[in-house]
């Protein structure tokens, strides 16, 4: 068996599962990255977009932002994951596809630089006043702390200088600690250490 199952309590999750070991076995091994998995987790049909559809629609955007194929296919998410400083309900799963497109190392850096921009965006925003559950600013702050470590990498790349901008502008809004982000805001930015 090339791919086991988590197993918890004798329970798995086959249609995950059967996803996996159908990619792995055609050979589309591209299709199965976390980019596409972490889109496929969410059911867009039920989350609202800012202008008022499902957020559905989002996917073509999503798919054109993740190939890298615009500036302006980042830039399209605006009026629907936020409109002007307020979060619309599909920013926490938009802002859970941007961190995984950040791990994937191989992106093109317009690509990682659009979306820095996103999640500069997304805590540039207001953070709302619901009470009876996490607002949406603090969701995507906390998925952005998540993934903390793919911004550092940004941050201390030696890259692009507007991802480390972009990446440094993030950790000072979500680094819990600011000792960190002192240090490896003085990290020479080809991430060599003295």
């Amino acid at each position: 068996m090339l791919l086991e199952a988590p197993r918890q309590a004798g329970r798995y999750d086959p249609p995950l599962r059967a996803f996996a070991e159908r990619e792995y076995r055609g050979g589309n091994c591209e299709a199965m990255n976390l980019v596409r998995m972490e889109i496929q987790r969410h059911d867009w049909n039920s989350i609202r977009c800012g202008c008022g559809q499902s957020a559905q629609h989002l996917l073509p955007i999503l798919d054109a932002a993740i190939d890298g194929q615009s500036r302006s296919a980042v830039r399209a998410l605006d009026d629907h994951v936020f409109v002007q400083s307020n979060l619309m309900p599909s920013a926490p799963a938009v802002c859970a596809v941007a961190m995984a497109v950040l791990v994937d190392a191989e992106k093109e850096v317009l690509n990682k630089r659009e979306v820095l921009w996103l999640l500069c965006s997304f805590i540039g925003c207001e953070e709302g006043a619901d009470s009876a559950e996490p607002s949406l600013y603090g969701r995507c702050i906390r998925l952005i702390q998540d993934g903390i470590w793919v911004i550092y990498r940004e941050l201390v790349s030696g890259g692009d200088v507007d991802c480390v901008s972009y990446a440094s502008d993030i950790l000072e809004v979500v680094e819990r600690d600011p000792d960190r982000r002192h240090y490896y805001m003085g990290v020479p930015r080809d991430g060599s250490v003295g």
